[in-house]
Order: C-alpha cells, then sequence, then structure tokens
C-alpha cells in the first residue's frame, strides 16, 4: 500500500525521457524495501547470503542477467513502430502465427512476415550496439 501512495504522490515528478513507468515503479519499489531492511537493521551482504552456495548464488546471477536482458528487450520494443511492436507482441508473447497475426491486425500474411523481419532485425542491431549478447 505504501508504494502506491508514494507512486502517487510522485507521479509528477515523472519523466518518460529519462525511463520508462516500468522502471521508475521498480526504482519506488526497490528504494522501498532497502528502507525498510534498513529502518529494522536486517542488512544481509549479497556475499554472506549466498557464501557455500553455488547453485544458488548462480541462480541469482542468471535471474540478474534475465532482468537486465528485459529491461534491454523493453528499450528495444520502445524503437518499434506500433505495427512492429504489436506484431512482436503476438508473435513471441502470444505465440501467434503470421496468419492469426494477419487477421487481428489487418495486413496480409506476407508484410506480417516482412515486418516482423524488420523489427527482429532492429532489436538484434540494438543489442549489437550495445554490446548484449542474449543466448
Amino acid at each position: 500500500m505504501d508504494v502506491f501512495c508514494q507512486v502517487w504522490r510522485k507521479f509528477d515528478t515523472f519523466d518518460e525521457s529519462k525511463a520508462t513507468f516500468q522502471t521508475w515503479l521498480y526504482v519506488i519499489v526497490n528504494n522501498k524495501l532497502k528502507n525498510y531492511y534498513r529502518d529494522r537493521k536486517e542488512i544481509v551482504e549479497f556475499d554472506d547470503a549466498f557464501m557455500g552456495d553455488e547453485d544458488q548464488t548462480d541462480d541469482v546471477l542468471e535471474a540478474i542477467q534475465l532482468q537486465e536482458l528485459r529491461e534491454h528487450l523493453y528499450i528495444a520494443l520502445d524503437e518499434l513502430n506500433e505495427v512492429q511492436r504489436q506484431i512482436i507482441i503476438c508473435r513471441y508473447f502470444n505465440d501467434m502465427n503470421a496468419s492469426e497475426i494477419a487477421y487481428d491486425i489487418g495486413l496480409s500474411p506476407g508484410n506480417v512476415r516482412i515486418q516482423l523481419k524488420r523489427a527482429m532485425d532492429k532489436i538484434r542491431d540494438y543489442f549489437d550496439e550495445n554490446n548484449i549478447r542474449w543466448e
């Protein structure tokens, strides 16, 4: 509840040119959590929390890397035009084929495939320009 009150009070300070809404909200939640644990003096050092458990450390690092990839993907998606963004979302998030997408957004299946390739090229270019690897 505290987080939503904070978002409501600070919404006028949100600047879309600096970050997406998701990132801005994440920062608020993260700061609230830090304050919560700091106030209760329950600070746990990252290294201490995972000493001796290599698998758990690997899981945490993998989760962090995945989160970073997601954030970059959101940025790359924001750089696409609306049609390309819709096609990417339909194809990879809703698991639709070109015919289904074409029917939904009013394009031919061939045009959907062309727009999908162009969108994927733009996303790859973004990742390449920023030296981001995904596997």
